[in-house]
């Protein structure tokens, strides 16, 4: 018998989950996927333990700098870089918001998927409010901010063949005359 009691305090363990970490083995079913990031495991821990104040101000320092490349000056109420625990909430955050931007996520499957992290609930509806309002300018902020090649629009292509001039009567030259359209990503002016 008591072979039988170990398995099932086994199962027993296996079957309870800590709501204050993210579940094993849920990295596929999220949008993360292929894997959730260290750093967003260790915020969802992290913001068990502090609290919704806590929490906004880390979500409006990170929206800050996503948006207008803008850190906080520390005579602010904000996050000290020396406190852990608060760093580890923006990095983590930072990852959240970037992947959503990056994945387009829809705020139905956000929602489904924080919940299954077990991130607590006044975080996700603080992170679905803030993308409720401000998704557009987010979006289009970072469009504006990244450096990529031009995409090819047009293109226009003629062959002018010189067969004589004034002084040659059998010149024979070909001419190759390109005319292209790119489209015109944003460049900072510093990396011209």
């Amino acid at each position: 018998m008591s072979t039988i009691s170990r398995r099932l305090s086994k199962h027993k363990q296996l079957l309870e989950v800590d709501a204050t970490k993210v579940p094993h083995g849920i990295d596929e079913l999220t949008f993360f996927s292929p894997s959730i990031p260290e750093e967003v495991k260790i915020c969802i821990s992290v913001l068990h333990e502090s609290s919704q104040a806590d929490f906004r101000i880390a979500l409006k320092s990170v929206f800050e700098y996503l948006v207008y490349d803008k850190l906080e000056d520390n005579n602010s109420n904000a996050f000290l870089a020396e406190d852990v625990d608060n760093s580890i909430i923006e990095a983590g955050l930072y990852k959240i918001l970037h992947l959503i931007i990056r994945k387009k996520i829809k705020m139905s499957k956000l929602s489904e998927d924080l919940h299954k992290m077990n991130m607590p609930s006044y975080a996700i509806d603080d992170i679905i409010r803030l993308f409720t309002v401000h998704r557009a300018n987010i979006e289009n902020t970072i469009k504006m901010k990244s450096i990529g090649f031009p995409r090819l629009l047009r293109l226009q292509w003629r062959i002018n063949v010189v067969i004589s001039s004034g002084t040659l009567s059998n010149v024979m030259k070909p001419t190759v005359i390109f005319k292209v359209k790119f489209n015109c990503l944003y460049v900072k002016p510093n990396l011209i």
